[in-house]
């Protein structure tokens, strides 16, 4: 006889899209679910410190100057542009149970 268990995690999942669309919203969800106090100017320096420019010159200094390997340039979409249409179906079927707000155990 088995016992299946299932619960909800307490965990949330930003998408990239939500914070293209809503990122003072999405941050402050976020810092809400971690407990810290999202005051504007906490949520006005993540923005600023997670832009394109931000995080390239931040790669650069943590390299000592050295180029950093590689970093996307943050378009909502543009991975379709370097996913075939198997990759793609073959990272949803792996991403989308991990990602799942419930899990099921069986004992």
């Amino acid at each position: 006889m088995s016992i299946v268990l299932v619960f909800s995690l307490n965990r949330i999942a930003p998408q990239f899209e939500d914070l293209k669309v809503d990122g003072a919203a999405t941050i402050r969800r976020v810092a809400e679910h971690i407990g810290v106090e999202a005051s504007p100017e906490l949520i006005d320096k993540v923005i600023e410190g997670s832009t394109f420019s931000a995080m390239s010159s931040q790669a650069v200094a943590n390299n000592d100057g050295e180029g950093v390997g590689h970093l996307r340039k943050g378009d909502v979409g543009d991975w379709r542009r370097h996913f075939s249409p198997a990759l793609s179906d073959e990272v949803r079927a792996i991403s989308l149970p991990a990602w799942s707000l419930t899990s099921t155990f069986v004992v």
